[in-house]
């Protein structure tokens, strides 16, 4: 019963809203009728007071949008180079506060174990593995 009433409730408010909607309508046509000169002068001076703040929407959004595509960029730049950091640390086996002196033995031990002129069988991937162990020690000794 407290459903139908409260559905019944909300019809009629809509009905008495679209109803006062219309007769604002209605009242806003009428006075265009009687004095049209005020109406277009109204519209012009509305037309021209948002074509500026329009504009200025416009270089203002594409504004924002600039500075957001930066900021992510940046973001994103400093969450790579601290993933390509840890990548570098896990290839040379050491931890994130690592010593020159850790990362200079670790570089010895890693060419040791993977040069390619040492391990004949499966060459390819044993260079490939040597070129990844130089590339981390050059950045990890220019982070230090």
């Amino acid at each position: 019963m407290e459903l139908i009433l409260s559905l019944f409730f909300i019809l009629i408010l809509t009905i008495f809203f679209f109803k006062l909607i219309f007769k604002i309508i209605i009242g806003f046509f009428l006075l265009f009728l009687k004095f049209p000169l005020f109406f277009i002068a109204f519209f012009i001076i509305l037309f021209f007071l948002t074509k500026s703040k329009f504009k200025n929407f416009k270089y203002r959004t594409y504004q924002n949008t600039n500075y957001q595509k930066y900021y992510q960029n940046k973001n994103n730049f400093q969450n790579n180079s601290s993933q390509k950091y840890d990548y570098y640390c896990n290839i040379m086996g050491v931890s994130r506060n690592f010593t020159k002196e850790e990362l200079k033995q670790k570089f010895r031990e890693k060419t040791k174990l993977y040069h390619p002129d040492k391990n004949s069988e499966n060459k390819e991937y044993y260079e490939e593995k040597y070129k990844e162990i130089i590339e981390a020690y050059e950045e990890l000794s220019k982070a230090r």
